[in-house]
């Protein structure tokens, strides 16, 4: 997973060519870098709980000036009991999900020795926006691997400290697997996203989560 600085294009023809290598990987392929991924995160507890404090005390001046309220002070705190393991534990429960990849659903035979098949497959690149919750990239990389799809993400400014510490961390286990580094990017800057959303070549789905605004 790579935190990005490249331009809109450059970072979306990256994960681009990233899906393509990502696609054709097998099922054990993918879950063991889902299984690097955890082991990553696990050693770097520390230090991504650091860059949580940091997000967290920014967070609670912001809250103290009245710019955040306090559920969502709340939300951000990586280090409340549990979730940290919860979100560790995501990540081995979509690892042990059967894989989405390459299933028939449905089969009609159209001539003595002739059978159309609709497969499923994945879909490529995607954009996805969403809130300041720290734990949630962990669970958007764990998905987009297994469902073999690269993935470019955005969280709420928030939480950027956190993000990036999560995204290093993962950086780092990718490099030991078949799964290549661009095929999961994080940007973190909101000026970046109506030129990626213009990239339609590129990306083939956004999925937008967050605030009226967004």
């Amino acid at each position: 997973m790579s935190l990005t600085n490249a331009s809109p294009l450059d970072a979306a023809k990256a994960a681009k060519s990233a899906s393509h290598v990502l696609a054709t990987l097998s099922t054990s392929a993918r879950n063991d870098a889902l299984t690097a991924i955890h082991a990553a995160l696990t050693a770097s507890r520390d230090e991504i709980l650091a860059a949580n404090a940091r997000d967290l005390e920014l967070a609670r001046q912001a809250a103290a000036d009245g710019k955040l309220s306090s559920s969502l002070v709340a939300r951000l705190d990586l280090g409340k009991k549990g979730k940290y393991d919860d979100m560790l534990k995501g990540i081995l429960d979509v690892r042990d999900l059967p894989d989405p990849v390459g299933k028939v659903t449905l089969r009609t035979k159209l001539d003595e020795g002739l059978e159309l098949e609709r497969v499923t497959c994945p879909i490529g690149v995607l954009l996805i926006i969403f809130e300041a919750r720290p734990e949630v990239i962990a669970n958007i990389a764990a998905l987009a691997i297994k469902s073999g799809n690269a993935a470019i993400l955005k969280g709420g400014k928030e939480s950027t400290e956190s993000f990036i510490a999560i995204s290093r961390a993962i950086s780092s286990a990718l490099e030991k697997t078949s799964v290549p580094n661009d095929a999961i990017q994080l940007v973190t800057t909101r000026d970046v996203i109506p030129e990626l959303l213009a990239l339609d070549r590129h990306i083939d789905l956004v999925i937008p989560r967050g605030s009226s605004d967004l």
